[in-house]
C-alpha cells in the first residue's frame, strides 16, 4: 500500500508538473525562449503554488514554522540544479530533444524536492 503522505505528493506533483511543463513548454516553442530561460520561467511560476499545496495538502502543516520557507526555498534551488545539470547534458551531450529533455529534468526534480521536502523542510517534530 502506498504511503498517504507520497500519495498527496504525487498528486500534488502531476497538477504541478502539468502547469509548470506546460509554461516551459509555451515559453520555448511559442515565445522562442532559450531552452535554459523557459525551464527557469517554468518553474519559477510554479513555486508558490507548489510551496502552499506541499504545506497545507500534502504535509498538513496549517501553521508557518519559521524557516519553513526559507528550507522550501533551498529544496527548490538544490532539485532545480540538479534537474538542470540532467537538462544540461541530455541536450547538450546525448542531442536528447528539448522538450522530451524538459520532461527527464522535471521527473529527476520530482524525486529530489520530494525527498528534501519530506525529510528536511516539513520534518515533523524540528
Amino acid at each position: 500500500m502506498i504511503d498517504t503522505v507520497l500519495f498527496k505528493y504525487i498528486l500534488t506533483g502531476v497538477v504541478n508538473t502539468v502547469i509548470g511543463y506546460s509554461l516551459i513548454l509555451i515559453f520555448y516553442n511559442y515565445f522562442s525562449l532559450e531552452y535554459s530561460l523557459a525551464y527557469l520561467l517554468g518553474y519559477m511560476t510554479a513555486f508558490l503554488v507548489s510551496f502552499l499545496l506541499n504545506r497545507r495538502f500534502v504535509f498538513n502543516l496549517s501553521n508557518n514554522r519559521p524557516g519553513n520557507f526559507l528550507r522550501y526555498l533551498l529544496s527548490f534551488i538544490i532539485s532545480y540544479l540538479i534537474s538542470y545539470v540532467f537538462l544540461y547534458i541530455l541536450i547538450e551531450y546525448f542531442l536528447v530533444h528539448h522538450n522530451a529533455s524538459f520532461l527527464i529534468g522535471m521527473i529527476v526534480y520530482s524525486i529530489c524536492f520530494y525527498l528534501l521536502n519530506r525529510y528536511y523542510v516539513f520534518k515533523v517534530g524540528y
